[in-house]
């Protein structure tokens, strides 16, 4: 049984707003960095991902959606729903951070969110809960439930391959540890308890400002929030579940399929997302989801 709430947070960025897009150019042509347009694009899910929580999270006490200003709130937003929490990049990250472009700054300093529960969910808005589960599919006794995957990396690696290893040979300095495998549930909604996660951010605070010092954008010395969940694993502060996964969808170019019994879904763009691959997306998010929700006006 749980005893403390459990909050959702999930980062969004809306490309076309004019203010980011000026402080966007202003910087890509200052610092070096992954400015792929795939890691900006908006293909209109974010309502969807809401619909999925109010649809299969009941128990979900607030939604924090994080933005960079005012001006990137989504027009069909109700900000006064009494569930959602609206943060800023200013309200919890750094200020010699900012502006930040970088996903890996903007997750990983969530524990300074002051309102955020001990327990929390993380996901990105190309995730979504597919199906209802109580709570203690994701927490048990305010203990986060993981499936853990281990993996191996060969030599011809993805940018976000190499930040996971970065962050795996940061928590194993941490931890005194010399593992070469990397635990981590996958890029699916991951569960973390944020009293562990400030402690570890105290830890490497000195380490932050010299990896993040000059990387408004993904850049390969980057670390990530995986960091937080070697830990968890590591120091056996979670609780295994063999049925905690969920499916991970590319959409390469090319026609999709998926278990529509999946617990847990993640729809993952990149370069080769077509346009036709979204618009057969939004038909089935707009099936599957087709009841609109509180957080919209």
């Amino acid at each position: 049984m749980n005893t403390k709430p459990i909050d959702i947070v999930v980062p969004w960025v809306n490309p076309d707003d004019e203010n980011w897009k000026k402080d966007f150019d202003f910087w890509k042509e200052k610092e070096t960095g992954n400015k792929e347009p795939c890691r900006y694009r908006d293909w209109k899910l974010l309502r969807f991902v809401f619909r999925s929580i109010e649809d299969n999270c009941p128990w979900c006490r607030y939604v924090f959606l994080i933005l960079s200003s005012p001006s990137q709130i989504p027009d069909w937003l109700n900000v006064n729903n009494p569930k959602l929490k609206i943060v800023y990049h200013k309200d919890y990250i750094p200020s010699e951070f900012l502006p930040t472009f970088n996903s890996n700054v903007i997750e990983l300093f969530y524990p300074n969110i002051k309102e955020l529960s001990d327990n929390f969910i993380l996901i990105n808005d190309d995730m979504f809960f597919w199906n209802k589960k109580d709570e203690t599919f994701f927490f048990e006794n305010d203990t986060p439930v993981m499936k853990p995957a281990y993996v191996y990396y060969g030599s011809n690696r993805h940018q976000w391959e190499i930040t996971c290893q970065n962050s795996l040979n940061l928590s194993n300095e941490i931890l005194g540890k010399k593992s070469v495998s990397l635990g981590f549930p996958g890029h699916i909604p991951v569960s973390y308890n944020k009293m562990l996660c400030s402690f570890i951010l105290y830890k490497i605070k000195n380490k932050i400002s010299k990896i993040f010092k000059h990387s408004k954008f993904r850049q390969n010395n980057n670390i990530m929030h995986f960091l937080y969940c070697d830990i968890h694993l590591f120091t056996k502060r979670f609780i295994c579940n063999n049925e905690y996964r969920g499916q991970i969808v590319g959409l390469l170019g090319k026609d999709f399929t998926f278990n529509d019994k999946s617990p847990l879904m993640c729809f993952n763009e990149g370069e080769l997302t077509t346009e036709k691959n979204m618009i057969d997306l939004l038909k089935i998010l707009t099936k599957k989801f087709n009841k609109i929700s509180s957080f919209e006006k």
